[in-house]
């Protein structure tokens, strides 16, 4: 009976100890990500394309708002563009879901003021982006629809 008891407890132990240490690790891989996702946003304000560079994965591709999909190229090429101008941008509402360590997908709401190609756009979209993990976090897609609010 006290054997039973005793493994009883180091199962019991245990099994808490690698909750513990998985949600630990889900916890930093989320404020890992939500640091990555303010970080992208204020690159897409300098047009700062080191960091798309950087931090885009080679497969990546965008969807717009306005119907539009790219390519990392064609991503990386409007940054340089002085065509596109960002006025203002801010991410809010920000939700990260993890699928292990080497996958995260977020979704939030990205409220801004832009030119691109002459057109002004002035809008809240709902986005969602898929982050993931070959050794360093990566982009992989990211996607916009106009929200219902302004």
């Amino acid at each position: 009976m006290k054997t039973r008891t005793v493994v009883a407890f180091s199962v019991l132990f245990c099994t808490l100890a690698l909750s513990i240490s998985m949600w630990s690790q889900d916890s930093a891989i989320v404020e890992t990500i939500k640091q990555l996702q303010q970080d992208k946003m204020d690159a897409q304000m300098k047009n700062d394309v080191p960091w798309a560079q950087q931090h885009l994965a080679d497969g990546f591709i965008a969807g717009h708002s306005w119907g539009k999909w790219e390519t990392k190229a064609d991503f990386i090429k409007n940054f340089q563009s002085k065509a596109n101008k960002w006025t203002s941008g801010n991410i809010s509402d920000v939700h990260v879901a993890t699928f292990g360590s080497t996958t995260a997908v977020t979704h939030y709401t990205f409220t801004y003021d832009a030119t691109f190609n002459g057109t002004q756009r002035a809008r809240s979209v709902i986005c969602s982006d898929t982050w993931v993990n070959d050794g360093t976090w990566k982009l992989a897609a990211t996607h916009c629809s106009v929200s219902g609010s302004k």
